[in-house]
């Protein structure tokens, strides 16, 4: 005769879970979609609660393993791990090498024709690690959270992705906002070309007539999947260099002196520009901070110094007012996909504070001038529609293969457009105070040598 299987008893104040057998409330937990998820659970079902305190790492790790890119995935466990104080590096140099530099690319190639960048981004999933050359294998060991991590810590990290979920929903908001408010222009002439004079000699280069005209956000509030994650990425950046910090001020991390001053003096930037510059992701970084200084008015909290708790980048609701149903995730994700450069940042990158090109109005701007935009976070399709981008339609003409909507001397105009107006005369008056009265411009006709021309 066979055992008698035990009757499994509702806990009134838990009437859904309560009946449902360990083993498949594990399973159920392990594929819940994100953190703020789970945590929404923690706090309604005793049942949930219960089983967390026992499987809270286990469950976290496959919860950030699924829904999340490498990077940001990393970045989570880094932050286990000093709120753990459990981190092994005995200087600022070692934690460098072994943490941040694992955010970038080594200079090694695999598989062959394809020329698959090697990635440094190492935890426990296999394809990730086939991502890896043998040298970067060795030295950065795979990071998972521990089983031992304290459910106190694993809720505290829950905690700190439902502020993250709700600060990237507001800082994407207004970033289109500044976007729609902008009121760009564009030009008037469609065949103005800037050019440099004969001998690619420096141009005089007064502005263009423009005419303005509207951006379109076909999908409201709503962002895709890479504009939210390129987003929480930097805020999970940012919150690691918090909570290092603040272990340094209280002396619990066991570097040596000297390390301990030179931590407390660097800013978020300084921080992760230690081994792992790369102009478009600290544009990224600097979109949050930037965001962050300007809000924290708002809130009464300076935002880029180690809050009062270790959970927490800046105190706001742990709701969100946003809807993430379109979050949808690609079916085929490059693991590379979070540090691919945009079509319109390959277009800007050689007009953009270049001051050695005679030829481009852009020469004297920085890209941050453009971080309140959302200009690094915004995907191409985006741009497009906020026209920032052209658009490019294949033609039936043998002598044109593409088309482009308007020209990328247009682009530049427009994104010079929406500076503001005493930043956009006083580069005008830069360029044109770099010569004499007796040179003057001619404007745009067409032809190259008569754009910008030494009067007789």
């Amino acid at each position: 005769m066979s055992a008698a299987v035990p009757e499994i008893s509702m806990n009134p104040a838990d009437p859904y879970f309560s009946k449902v057998p360990i083993e498949v409330l594990l399973l159920i937990l392990r594929l819940i979609p994100d953190l703020p998820s789970l945590r929404n659970l923690d706090k309604t079902s005793p049942s949930v609660s219960s089983l967390f305190e026992e499987y809270g790492a286990e469950i976290t790790e496959s919860i950030i393993s699924h829904s999340l890119p490498a990077q940001i995935q990393n970045l989570i466990r880094t932050v286990i791990l000093v709120r753990s104080k459990l981190i092994p590096s005995r200087s600022l140099e070692d934690f460098t090498a072994v943490f941040l530099r694992r955010d970038g690319y080594c200079l090694n190639f695999v598989n062959g024709p394809n020329y698959t960048r090697c990635i440094r981004r190492i935890h426990p999933s296999l394809s990730d690690s086939l991502e890896a050359c043998e040298a970067c294998r060795e030295a950065f060991p795979p990071l998972g959270i521990s089983k031992e991590t304290s459910s106190v810590i694993l809720r505290g990290i829950m905690a700190t992705a439902c502020r993250i979920q709700n600060l990237a929903d507001e800082l994407l908001l207004s970033s289109m906002d500044r976007c729609m408010a902008s009121k760009p222009l564009q030009l008037v002439d469609q065949k103005f070309r800037y050019a440099g004079r004969a001998g690619f000699k420096w141009s005089p280069q007064r502005r263009p007539l423009g005419k303005s005209f509207t951006p379109v956000n076909h999908s409201g509030s709503s962002f895709s999947w890479i504009e939210q994650q390129r987003t929480n990425r930097q805020f999970w950046r940012l919150q690691l260099f918090l909570d290092l910090k603040k272990l340094g001020k209280r002396k619990l991390l066991c570097w040596p002196v000297e390390d301990l001053a030179r931590l407390d003096r660097l800013d978020v930037s300084s921080f992760w520009s230690l081994e792992n510059f790369n102009y478009r992701v600290m544009e990224q970084l600097g979109t949050v901070a930037d965001y962050l200084a300007s809000r924290k008015r708002q809130h009464g909290i300076t935002a880029l110094e180690p809050t009062t708790s270790f959970h927490s980048l800046v105190q706001v609701p742990v709701l969100s007012s946003f809807a993430h149903s379109s979050w949808s995730i690609p079916s085929i994700l490059s693991p590379y996909a979070l540090d691919e450069s945009n079509e319109a940042e390959n277009i800007m990158s050689s007009e953009i504070g270049m001051a050695h090109r005679p030829n481009t109005p852009l020469r004297y701007t920085s890209w941050s001038q453009w971080r309140k935009f959302g200009f690094y976070i915004w995907d191409d399709e985006r741009m497009r529609d906020l026209g920032f981008l052209f658009r490019e339609t294949h033609s039936e003409d043998s002598m044109r293969s593409i088309i482009q909507s308007f020209s990328e001397d247009d682009m530049y105009f427009r994104w010079e457009s929406i500076l503001d107006q005493d930043v956009i005369n006083a580069y005008e008056n830069r360029r044109l105070g770099e010569f004499e009265l007796r040179v003057r411009e001619y404007g745009s006709t067409g032809r190259r040598e008569s754009y910008w021309a030494e009067s007789r």
